[in-house]
Order: C-alpha cells, then sequence, then structure tokens
C-alpha cells in the first residue's frame, strides 16, 4: 500500500494511530516524497499500511480495547484531532495528560511521537518509540519508523539495525517485509557516508521489495532506479581515473 493509498484509506476509522512517518534528507531531486524536510503523516489502524496475520487480533485493537474511553480513550482522540489539525501543541499537551492516566497505554506515546516529529524535537520523538517498542515488542510501525528518524539524523548504524530487525521478523508479512526492505535498500544505495553504501545489497533489497508487492509501489520502483543509477555512476567514475592513469 502507497503513503497515499494508506492515508486515504485509514480515513475511514474515527480513532486512528496518527503517526508520522519519515523526514527524508534530500533523497530525490524529484517531485515525490523523498525530499528534504518533507513530514509524510500516515493515519493507520494496524492492519492498513502495516500488515496484520489477524486483524481482529491485531496489538493495535487490543490496545485500544484496553484503554478507559471514558477518559484516556477520549483525550487521546482529541489529541488526534488537534494533530490533524496542525495544533501540536495542544495535542502534546493532551497526550501528556493520557499517558499521565495511562503510562503502559503504547498508543499514546505513537500518537505523541508524530507531534514532537512535527515540532522538529527528534531525540523526543524516538524516546517515545523507545517506550512503545520497550511496553509493546512486537510494534513493527514503531521499529520501521524509528530507523528512519535514525537515518534522517545521520545515525546509519541505529537505522539499519531497526531495518534489519525489521526484515528479520516480518517473513510471513510480505508488504512489511518489503517496505523494510525497501528502506534499507535506500540508505544502502544513497547514504551520505560511504561505508553504509552497498550496491549489490541494495539491488537485491529493492528487487525484493518490488516483487513483493507485484511492482505497483512507485517509491519501490524508484529505489531500484536510484540503487541502479549509483552503479552506473560507479562505473563512470571508474572510466575516469582509469582513463586519467
Amino acid at each position: 500500500m502507497s503513503f497515499r493509498s494508506a492515508y486515504a484509506s485509514s480515513r475511514r476509522f474515527p480513532c486512528v494511530i496518527f503517526c508520522l512517518v519519515a523526514l527524508w534528507s534530500q533523497k530525490y531531486n524529484s517531485a515525490r516524497l523523498k525530499t528534504k524536510c518533507l513530514l509524510s503523516v500516515i493515519a493507520v489502524l494496524a492492519g492498513n499500511a502495516i500488515q496484520n496475520e489477524a486483524d481482529e487480533a491485531s496489538p493495535t485493537r487490543q490496545a485500544f480495547a484496553q484503554l478507559n474511553y471514558q477518559s484516556v480513550g477520549t483525550t487521546m482522540n482529541k489529541g488526534v484531532e488537534l494533530a490533524g489539525k496542525g495544533d501540536y501543541e495542544k495535542a502534546r499537551q493532551l497526550f501528556d495528560a493520557a499517558i499521565d492516566q495511562d503510562p503502559k497505554a503504547w498508543p499514546l506515546y505513537l500518537n505523541r511521537s508524530n507531534v514532537f516529529v512535527h515540532q522538529r524535537k527528534f531525540d523526543l520523538a524516538i524516546q517515545d518509540l523507545n517506550t512503545v517498542l520497550r511496553l509493546k515488542p512486537g510494534i513493527l510501525l514503531a521499529q520501521v519508523l524509528r530507523g528512519m528518524l535514525y537515518e534522517h539524523l545521520g545515525d546509519y548504524s541505529r537505522a539499519l539495525a531497526d531495518y534489519d530487525r525489521m526484515v528479520s521478523i516480518t517473513s510471513s508479512l510480505p508488504l512489511n517485509r518489503a517496505f523494510a526492505q525497501n528502506g534499507r535498500a535506500w540508505l544502502r544505495a544513497t547514504c551520505p557516508d560511504a561505508s553504509f553504501r552497498n550496491r549489490s545489497l541494495a539491488l537485491a533489497d529493492a528487487k525484493s521489495a518490488c516483487s513483493e508487492t507485484s511492482w505497483r509501489e512507485v517509491a519501490y520502483i524508484d529505489t531500484l532506479a536510484a540503487a541502479h543509477a549509483r552503479g552506473r555512476r560507479l562505473r563512470f567514475s571508474d572510466s575516469i581515473r582509469t582513463a586519467s592513469d
């Protein structure tokens, strides 16, 4: 599912996990999503962009069922509404209040991480995602979003670790696996730090992501093109050096 279609389909739900997806730093010069400081926000109820084996048993639905809807649930929904309108400070205050009432409700931290990203408080967003993964280690969305934030901040080792973890635990969830492989492929194809670039691994991940999604995801095809382009640039540079010698 694409970023746009995930956002559109999720609007059918009145109570959603309204969370950040990425800050991509100058990855493309084209008009698609991966551009400098672009905030892409996806509203997901587990089962849309992040695939679940059994929708009724999804951890997100279970978490909402455990919330006190007369207090925490209502507060969280209001925070989601405010965040959707761009009033991030008031949304944060509501999420803070809800967390005070139920500090073990991981969806609250996931929602608040979205607010922190829009406020450009990336370290705080990562802290909230860390809390989500501590409270509920199986939340795949938090894992991949944290990897994206690490990548944006230039912490490529931790970004790759999150992508690797996501790929390793999603063999039975091909859409999730493809999403993580695409992120890992992009990092390995275009990372500003040459020590993290690996064209052959980038191509393998990008091809797998495209195959898992039947070549319907433009973003994944773009990543594959970027990996191929990287190889052409390297061959051209080698040719120039050889000619100079």
